[in-house]
Order: structure tokens, then sequence, then C-alpha cells
């Protein structure tokens, strides 16, 4: 009883959460442009994209159906999210709970590769594209889904059928809820037209926000995982930081304790983490940097 009632204290706290963030990312995308578009206050903009991570472990939460205790309020609020952060929410969904399906497998292992299948030269270049933004570069040009035929997309899940089963679960999983993520990418698609044009001039400063916030969006999804033992599916790291960054990440620094037990809400992690004397495995800022030493070569994947 009383576990329930701290809970319901801290869906207040999400419902607070969301609000605030909607009107964060509401000043960025239209106040600043209509209103101070010729004062300096513009220039922070791009500043403010680091924002976007909070952001993502909201919506990451509703994904795993534990922002608020309504299956249909986690649905709505969480597309709704999508619409700021840029992304269907069922894309987004589907990758992520294919993640923790697949996890550190040949399926879903960024930094590793085997240089009797992939040159170095490919595996330094795939590796920093996902690293320095690649990911949420994909997870936006999703929303030309919108443009993508039924029949074609049955074509690439047959593909996929016998080469790759997480991409052919995505593609069945896309199928699945292909109408609500078409309205989706159309309100996104008209939604980011819109910005851009009351940025009018001065898009470059829109441009540099949504290239911060790939590239916080795409670090701290590879942080966790990076050299992690391969084909250990339940697996990540926690990551020892400041109470201000833990805070501000909304607890995601336990990012093992999730794979762990994926759903215990973001508030209620470092209680488990206690509760179950965990270990943290290194500090976020030194993960951070390792990270740029590059794929790791590893003759069994």
């Amino acid at each position: 009883m009383e576990s329930d009632t701290l809970k319901s204290k801290y869906f207040y706290l999400n419902i607070l959460l969301v609000l605030f963030y909607l009107m964060l990312f509401n000043w960025v995308y239209f106040y600043v442009p209509l209103k101070n578009k010729n004062s300096f206050l513009i220039y922070f903009v791009p500043l403010l994209g680091i924002f976007s991570y909070p952001l993502w472990i909201l919506i990451h939460d509703a994904i795993h159906g534990i922002l608020f205790y309504s299956k249909t309020a986690n649905n709505i609020l969480g597309r709704v999210l999508c619409i700021y952060f840029g992304s269907p929410f069922r894309i987004l969904q589907g990758g992520h709970l294919l993640h923790h399906g697949y996890n550190r497998t040949n399926e879903d292992i960024n930094e590793y590769y085997n240089p009797e299948r992939e040159s170095s030269i490919l595996a330094y270049i795939r590796y920093y594209y996902w690293l320095l933004g690649g990911l949420y570069l994909s997870e936006f040009l999703c929303n030309l889904i919108l443009f993508i035929p039924d029949s074609c997309l049955l074509k690439i899940k047959n593909f996929y059928k016998n080469r790759s089963r997480l991409k052919y679960n995505f593609i069945g999983f896309i199928i699945l809820y292909k109408q609500e993520i078409r309205w989706d990418a159309f309100i996104n698609l008209i939604f980011y037209s819109i910005i851009f044009y009351i940025y009018g001039l001065k898009f470059y400063l829109f441009i540099s926000f949504l290239f911060i916030r790939g590239l916080i969006i795409s670090l701290m999804d590879n942080v966790f995982h990076y050299g992690t033992q391969p084909n250990k599916v339940i697996s990540g790291y926690n990551l020892k930081t400041s109470k201000f960054i833990q805070l501000l990440i909304l607890n995601a620094n336990y990012h093992g304790l999730h794979h762990q037990k994926p759903k215990i809400p973001w508030f209620f992690l470092e209680k488990e983490f206690i509760r179950t004397k965990n270990q943290y495995n290194s500090t976020l800022f030194k993960q951070l940097l390792k990270q740029f030493n590059g794929p790791i070569r590893s003759f069994f994947i």
C-alpha cells in the first residue's frame, strides 16, 4: 500500500516533467523564432538540444508502459512526446523492445567487428556514423515511411526472413502499427516543416539544435554497452555520476539494472540498485570517453 502511494506521487512527478519538457520545446520550436528571432536568446537554442536525453527517458518509460498507470495514457503521451522528439512512437518502441531481446547478439552489437567479414575502414565508418548522430538521424528519417507502400514493406520483411531476425521482426512490428506510424510521420513532417519555416534565415540554428540532439542521443545510447560481453543479452553498465547529472538524465545511469528489470520506473532504479547491493562498473564520464577508442576486433562476431 505504501509502495503504491509512493508510486502515485512519482506518477504525478512524471506529469509535471512531461508538461515541463513540452513547454521547453514549445519555447524552442515556436516562441523563440516567432518572438525573439532578433534577440541574442535565439543563439542559445542549439545548446538546449542536451535536454533531448531526459525527453527520451520519458519516452522510454512510455515504451515500457511504466510512465503512467494507464496503458492508454502511456501510448497517447508517448506519441505526443515523440512528435517533439521527431520520430513515430511505434518506431522507437519496436526498436527499443527488440534491443532488449537481441542485445549484444550479432544482430545488435555496434562496436565489435570481425576482420574476416568486414574491413576495418568500413567498421570505423559504420561505428562513428552511429556514435556521432547516425542513430538519431536514422530515427528521424523513419518519418519517410509515410511514402513507402504496403507492398514494399512486405517485400522488405520477406527479404530479411532468413537474413536477420531482428530486422524481420522490426518490419513486422511496423506493419502491425503502420496506420498509426504513418499518421505520426505525417504530423512530424508537417510539424518540423513549420518549425523550419518560422526559423527562416536562421534555420541553421535549429539544424544545430537537432545536431546536438542527435549527438547526445547517439552517444548516450552507446555508452552503456560499449565493450560489454558479446552474446550476453541481459547486460549493460551501471555508471556512477554526480547527483545533478543523475537527476538530469532521470537515473538512466542504472542501465545495467534496467536490462535486468525493465519494468522498474526511472524513479525506483536507484532504490533498487541500493537494495540489491549492485556495483558500479565505471563512471559515466570515463565510459563516454572510452567509446572513442573505436571499433573492437573480434573473430567471434
